[in-house]
């Protein structure tokens, strides 16, 4: 079953399970375009939030981004060996975001930067 708004993986790569949400923020949505496809139509303040798993079985805040974009959105793994956790648009390039594990948290980088 697809859970767009959460993701259950090792993203930190210490062999720990840890977890990351989208959720939606309080606040008015915006008009990007109304000629744009249903669903693309506003952009709403969202949040990833990434939380790290330890051995205790506990997990810890480890980033945290607000933005703003539609509601068409999922996040996802790729396929590589050392996984790592996109925030993407359906049928979309735009809005994608790529969290990468540094030190104890997370920085974010662009396909375009890549």
């Amino acid at each position: 079953m697809l859970k767009p708004y959460y993701l259950v993986a090792d993203l930190n790569h210490d062999k720990i399970e840890d977890f990351a949400l989208v959720l939606q923020r309080k606040g008015k949505r915006t008009v990007v375009n109304l000629d744009n496809a249903e669903g693309y139509q506003y952009a709403y303040p969202l949040a990833v939030i990434i939380f790290n798993g330890n051995r205790k079985g506990t997990f810890t805040r480890a980033f945290i981004e607000d933005f703003e974009e539609s509601l068409v959105c999922y996040l996802d793994l790729d396929d590589e060996k050392k996984k790592r956790l996109y925030f993407l648009l359906y049928a979309s390039d735009a809005g994608t975001m790529i969290f990468t594990p540094v030190d104890k948290g997370y920085i974010i980088e662009y396909p375009e930067e890549l």
